[in-house]
């Protein structure tokens, strides 16, 4: 039950940023609350590798926290009110053309097909298992993010920042069989940044539709999105930065 405290957090922290984007469009507000979890995950994990608190305990209290302070401040927005622009690059589902329809759905179905292999089938790769996994299970074990003794010199050189929420899901969910999720996540968002990217640099519906279709529809990016490969986690953070940064040209 404690797993489902992050997912909570990120809905709530989406209401927040699309409640208060001034462009009223979901996309944007949905990527900036995935760097804001993002950022807060790893401070979070980080603080408590500190004081060895990596443990469900700790982590349940860090997004309990966060939970209670997004539903104030939502709160007091729902009162209050958020003033908002009227323009939007947003995708009106409803106006859709056929062909776009179908485009859309095959992106859906993608999704849900890979969904499903990565809640049925836990990591089985064997260099996934050899130090990534591992990698995680350690840390998990000893409540911190400190270097340990490993033959696999990668667990202690590699950056942890995108197996983090790896970690986050194994301690809350006591296994493995949430952290599929990461990737899968990962490849969504990177489907919606490529359709925000394309409206940004002048796309029409289509072309957003067309820029969607293209990313869900990587052959390697399909594999990944159902194993925990921290490529597409990566790509997806690059993807977040571009997606921030064209606005400002």
């Amino acid at each position: 039950m404690l797993a489902i405290l992050p997912f909570l957090a990120f809905i709530l922290l989406v209401a927040l940023f699309w409640a208060h984007a001034p462009d009223h469009d979901f996309r944007r507000g949905f990527l900036r609350a995935c760097i804001g979890m993002g950022a807060y995950t790893t401070l979070l994990v980080e603080v408590l590798s500190l004081i060895k608190g990596i443990t469900p305990l700790g982590l349940a209290a860090g997004y309990g926290f966060l939970i209670m302070t997004l539903s104030i401040i939502l709160l007091k927005w729902r009162i209050g009110g958020v003033p908002r622009e009227e323009k939007s690059l947003s995708i009106p589902l409803h106006s859709l053309g056929l062909l776009e329809r179908a485009l859309v759905s095959s992106i859906f179905l993608i999704a849900f097909a890979t969904l499903l292999v990565s809640l049925i089938y836990p990591p089985q790769a064997y260099e996934i298992l050899r130090w990534q996994m591992s990698r995680v299970a350690h840390w998990a074990q000893q409540a911190s993010l400190v270097p340990f003794a490993t033959g696999v010199e990668n667990q202690n050189t590699m950056a942890p920042v995108a197996q983090i929420p790896l970690l986050v899901l194994y301690v809350l969910a006591r296994g493995d069989y949430l952290v599929n999720i990461v990737p899968w996540s990962a490849m969504v968002g990177s489907v919606v940044a490529s359709t925000w990217i394309a409206a940004n640099l002048g796309g029409d519906r289509r072309t957003q539709i067309f820029a969607g279709l293209f990313v869900a529809t990587i052959p390697l990016g399909i594999a990944m999105a159902s194993s925990p490969e921290m490529e597409y986690v990566l790509a997806f953070y690059v993807m977040c930065a571009i997606s921030e940064s064209i606005p400002l040209l």
